[in-house]
């Protein structure tokens, strides 16, 4: 009765007691990344200046990934207020990436840029990554993914800053 109590109650008593452990060691098992349909896509982010955004290079941050357009008005509120986020918390493992839809040259960009202020990296949209993010059916959509890669958010439509601020709070704490 006693053993079966134990074993019940999540416990296995060997008649030792427990070794003990080294002071300020915690050993926590290792989380998996994500891996799967609702994961950060294993794909190559080439942003407008040239630098590179692979899975593997954003693995342990938060990253909010914006599909956006420049004709599209609600993309003009989204990228002030992901300015401003980005801004905010670029010093706390977040990186944002703006999907830019629109096939717009670079000089058109530079002029929409010149009125339009963007802090974070621009991403021009490639067929890999329409195929890797399925199901874009309207702009802009803003996703979140967690540390480990996993999506933990997803708004279609304008993301407000107090909302986005409140789902990367949640994040910020987050194991790596």
């Amino acid at each position: 009765m006693f053993t079966a109590s134990l074993l019940i109650a999540g416990g296995c008593w060997t008649g030792q007691p427990p070794a003990p452990q080294p002071a300020g060691l915690a050993i926590e098992p290792r989380k998996p990344r994500c891996s799967g349909p609702h994961c950060l896509p294993e794909l190559e982010f080439v942003d407008t200046n040239g630098g590179r955004h692979t899975r593997s290079s954003l693995a342990g941050k938060i990253v909010v990934v914006n599909f956006w357009a420049t004709w599209a008005r609600p993309s003009l509120v989204q990228i002030a207020a992901l300015s401003k986020v980005h801004d905010t918390y670029k010093a706390r493992g977040i990186v944002i990436l703006g999907i830019l839809t629109d096939d717009l040259d670079d000089d058109g960009l530079i002029a929409f840029r010149s009125t339009h202020p963007i802090s974070y990296p621009i991403v021009r949209v490639t067929p890999e990554i329409l195929s890797a993010f399925d199901a874009l059916d309207a702009i802009p959509i803003t996703i979140v993914f967690g540390r480990r890669g996993q999506e933990v958010a997803r708004r279609v439509g304008t993301f407000g800053e107090e909302d986005l601020t409140a789902v990367l709070d949640a994040l910020v704490g987050e194991p790596r």
